[in-house]
């Protein structure tokens, strides 16, 4: 008796180990991740070196989050969140943005993303999903989270250009306006000078002989 109550226990407690087993086999296959990678870019490479952003992503209410959900990005990079574990079939929202520092000069990037992922349970009960991905701006669907900032040009840099241009435009001007005082002169300019002098010479001296023959008069 007391030998076949051991055989029984032994069966039992291998239908228990069996059991336990499938249902962690099963618990993995229960569950859909998935993770969102950001790119964060300066084109123009005119943003100083130390700028950092916030990237933050939010989840509507039963939303599961990544830990942590902000992440601190440099002008240029690539990051990713941790990854989200869904547990069970539904619709999930989430927004991902960009938080620039307050600098005047900066351009950010001010698009808001919105993550819609739809997790539904296969044919073999395991958990599925997909993710569509939208945005706030006129250019069409995005194939991927990106933000692109730029910086404004110095107003110094600016006046001081545009002074040196009018300051160009003006010598230029003076230089086209004012002969060169090292180049001869044209053969009709000085034919033209030389027939105003002997014309003036002309009335003086005839000028002089009325005087003369008047004081011969009297």
């Amino acid at each position: 008796m007391r030998k076949y109550m051991l055989k029984a226990a032994l069966t039992i407690t291998l239908l228990l180990a069996a059991v336990l087993s499938a249902v962690s086999v099963s618990a993995e296959g229960n569950s859909y991740m998935v993770s969102f990678p950001v790119t964060v870019s300066n084109p123009n490479n005119n943003i100083p070196e130390d700028t950092t952003f916030t990237l933050i992503i939010e989840g509507q209410p039963h939303s599961p989050l990544p830990v942590p959900s902000e992440i601190t990005a440099e002008v240029n990079g690539t990051y990713e969140f941790e990854p989200i574990e869904f547990t069970e079939p539904g619709n999930y929202k989430y927004t991902v943005k960009q938080v620039a520092p307050d600098d005047q000069k900066l351009i950010p990037d001010t698009k808001i993303y919105e993550i819609d992922v739809t997790v539904i349970r296969g044919e073999n009960g395991d958990l599925e999903g997909g993710f569509t991905l939208s945005d706030n701006s006129d250019n069409g669907k995005p194939v991927s989270i990106s933000f692109s900032n730029d910086y404004m040009k110095s107003s110094n840099s600016n006046t001081d250009d545009t002074s040196s241009d009018d300051t160009a435009n003006i010598n230029d001007a003076d230089n086209q306006k004012t002969p060169s005082t090292g180049e001869p002169l044209s053969p009709a300019f000085g034919g033209l000078i030389i027939s105003g002098a002997l014309f003036l010479l002309f009335l003086v001296v005839r000028n002089n002989r009325k005087n003369t023959e008047a004081e011969s008069d009297e």
